[in-house]
């Protein structure tokens, strides 16, 4: 694998090494020198004799799940116990291994990420928290209203996650009081490269606002999540 960032993009290569050669199998473009790859935010899926994998494009901290189309699709040279990889689908930990990390809850107590289990209610309550705080209307790149789907709508299969593109009748005014709301709501602050990003230890927002370059602000929520 190789990846390459430069300024607002990045290349991603996968190559088949033969001895002391690289074939090229396929490649693919991402946005803002993201590199999925480097940083875990990607998954590998084994289906018969290939292995189907989707990543995000802007940041690790998109929403990421085996929904549509995989960004790439290559045979299958490994055991599928080897190939499976990334966020989700790779490997079971053994007994060796330590317990998965302590994250913080915002109430004061620990959240251990092996206790989150259906985390969709909260990924659709914190949407319709965003949607809430933001100037209205609030409307989609069609002019359309936006809602929020049901818990029961979205995937639950080690990840889910919700993503909104919308505008709003004041961007600028409705971004500051979304990132607000989630501040108030206990979630941690960071900022990557245009991008603010919020964190509970469980759900993670991304927000962007491009209201210069299409007009629109752009939130993903991500979580881990498992069924009982």
């Amino acid at each position: 694998m190789s990846e390459r960032a430069f300024l607002l993009s990045a290349r991603i290569e996968v190559l088949r090494v033969e001895g002391i050669l690289a074939t090229p199998v396929d490649s693919v473009q991402t946005d803002d020198g993201h590199t999925p790859f480097a940083q875990g935010s990607y998954m590998a899926v084994v289906e018969g004799d290939e292995v189907r994998v989707w990543h995000t494009f802007d940041s690790s901290t998109e929403p990421l799940a085996t929904v549509g189309e995989p960004q790439l699709v290559l045979p299958r040279l490994l055991d599928p116990a080897d190939a499976a990889c990334g966020l989700v689908g790779g490997r079971e930990p053994t007994a060796q291994l330590p317990p998965d990390p302590v994250s913080p809850d915002p109430d004061g107590g620990p959240r251990l990420s092996d206790q989150i289990g259906d985390t969709r209610d909260e990924v659709v309550r914190m949407a319709s928290l965003a949607l809430e705080a933001a100037t209205g209307p609030v409307t989609d790149a069609s002019g359309a209203p936006v809602s929020i789907p049901a818990a029961s709508e979205l995937v639950c299969d080690g990840s889910t996650g919700l993503g909104l593109t919308i505008a709003t009748g004041d961007n600028e005014h409705s971004y500051a009081a979304i990132l607000a709301a989630f501040d108030d709501a206990g979630y941690a602050k960071d900022r990557a490269m245009q991008e603010d990003l919020r964190d509970d230890g469980v759900i993670r927002l991304s927000a962007r606002d491009r209201s210069t370059i299409d007009g629109m602000l752009h939130l993903g929520l991500s979580a881990a999540c498992r069924l009982p």
